[in-house]
């Protein structure tokens, strides 16, 4: 499913920076959401494999997790949760 101006439209609407009626031809916001929608449309067309990997990285975890000592696994979770100062002065 691709993004249309009108989509980005209404994003912007809700966000502030768009108002008024939606007519690329007379609205130059309207036109720019066209753009916008375009290019937009571009950069997930390029990188459309994103939500595989995701999901394959997602269901490793699930299953390192599900494998793993419950200890370890808290261990770890308590490191990444540390602030970020401290991650050079812990170890795990």
């Amino acid at each position: 499913m691709q993004l249309t101006g009108k989509d980005v439209w209404e994003v912007g609407v809700k966000m502030g920076w768009a108002n008024g009626s939606y007519n690329p031809r007379t609205n130059g916001m309207a036109a720019r959401a066209e753009v916008m929608a375009s290019l937009l449309n571009e950069v997930i067309a390029q990188h459309e494999n994103w939500l595989p990997a995701l999901i394959e990285s997602e269901d490793a975890m699930r299953a390192w997790e599900a494998n793993t000592p419950r200890e370890k696994v808290l261990r770890l979770y308590k490191f990444l949760n540390q602030p970020e100062s401290s991650f050079g002065h812990r170890a795990l």
